[in-house]
């Protein structure tokens, strides 16, 4: 049985991610919980009144608490799912991130309510993302009305192996179509040399017979790596389509992820020192930030540290 943690804070985010991740996954075959983290009440300036303001912030945080995890568990139960729900208080990363280590797959809508950009991850996916140790779902409102459209990034590593095992036994593949992906990093990105001094072309599907020695050899390599994932992960899938890009990996995977409306990137990270440089733009953290669609991100390295508590907030008035 697959154990699956859903997170939810009644935002439209979050309640889109729970209506996305069942899509995606393998629902039937799933156990699934869904969490709601209150935030703790902030230290108070004025400790007369200390009292009487927690007794009526958790009655009320309680309250909006069994409001939002009725709504989620309502959205299960109109798909047949019978999800049991979990109500903590706490730091909602440090909660989400020690729940997370008992499951399968733990499902975060990009942002929450309280973050009104439309771009990337809120303060929230983005720390459990970097910080958890076990596999995320970047849940994003998917594009398609048909069979789901997956591109699985490959690059030979143990954390993309990883990444596809994750996606065979989590995501439901019936009537899916799985594009495997390889990017052949250019040269000229560590030469800082012009691309055209190369004549490299753009290439997608089967591609003509490189020109130089270096780029033949690995246009055999990344065909070799996309035929040991097809055969040994995802052989028995009939829909499975290969594609060798060059350029830098990060830019081709999104640049495909927005130009073929897919509804899912599947992606390996390394382990601490791929996702502790998130500033530094490592492939899976862009990948995760910028998709335009959900994002697997598995982990197939060591593991991570939890960040530092959160210093504590400012007053919160109930007045």
């Amino acid at each position: 049985m697959i154990h699956v943690l859903f997170t939810t804070d009644g935002s439209r985010e979050s309640t889109q991610a729970m209506r996305t991740g069942m899509r995606l996954l393998k629902t039937p075959s799933c156990e699934i919980d869904v969490l709601c983290v209150a935030p703790d009440l902030s230290v108070l300036k004025s400790q007369t009144r200390k009292a009487a303001t927690q007794a009526r912030y958790h009655h009320r945080i309680g309250e909006e608490t069994r409001r939002i995890l009725q709504e989620a568990k309502s959205l299960f139960k109109a798909e047949g799912i019978d999800a049991q729900t979990i109500s903590e208080t706490g730091s909602p990363v440090q909660v989400i991130l020690r729940f997370s280590r008992d499951y399968d797959l733990t499902v975060l809508g990009a942002r929450g309510k309280a973050v009104e950009s439309q771009l990337g991850l809120g303060p929230v996916a983005s720390r459990v993302a970097e910080h958890s140790t076990g596999s995320i779902l970047i849940a994003r409102e998917s594009p398609g009305v048909n069979g789901p459209r997956i591109l699985a990034a490959v690059d030979g590593s143990l954390a993309c192996y990883h990444a596809l095992e994750a996606a065979n036994s989590l995501c439901d593949l019936r009537g899916a179509e799985v594009t495997l992906l390889h990017v052949i990093e250019s040269p000229w990105l560590h030469l800082n040399l012009d691309p055209d001094w190369f004549d490299y072309q753009q290439e997608t599907g089967v591609t003509e017979e490189p020109e130089y020695p270096i780029d033949r050899e690995m246009q055999r390599e990344a065909e070799a790596l996309i035929e040991l994932a097809r055969d040994r992960i995802l052989g028995q899938h009939p829909a499975t389509v290969p594609m060798i890009l060059r350029g830098n990996p990060a830019n081709e995977i999104l640049s495909e992820a927005e130009r073929g409306d897919y509804d899912l990137v599947v992606i390996g990270a390394t382990g601490a020192s791929d996702l502790k440089r998130v500033m530094l733009g490592s492939v899976s953290a862009k990948v995760a930030w910028n998709a335009p669609c959900s994002v697997l991100l598995v982990r197939g390295g060591e593991l991570l540290e939890a960040p530092p508590e959160p210093e504590a907030a400012a007053e919160v008035s109930l007045e």
